[in-house]
């Protein structure tokens, strides 16, 4: 129940970002991967850690975009193997 839970608090808040992001586009900024996904694992490591998973990052580059989507992108990709 508790994981059923967490993902449909994880849909729920991807599908208000995504509203957020039709209604309130900003405007893109630098943003260093690296630092995103290591903030995206860091709200999945329990869930990484009791499934006994793991994850390995390799050098990842900076890029213009927007920190929070990216970070949302990167917790949903993670989370569809937890």
């Amino acid at each position: 129940m508790k994981s059923a839970a967490k993902r449909m608090q994880r849909l729920i808040d991807g599908l208000l970002g995504l509203s957020r992001v039709t209604t309130q586009a900003r405007p893109v900024e630098p943003v260093e991967l690296s630092a995103v996904v290591d903030e995206a694992l860091t709200d999945l490591r329990e869930a990484i850690e009791s499934e006994g998973g793991s994850v390995k990052i390799g050098p990842l580059p900076g890029l213009q975009g927007d920190a929070l989507q990216l970070r949302q992108l990167f917790q949903n990709l993670a989370s569809k193997r937890v």
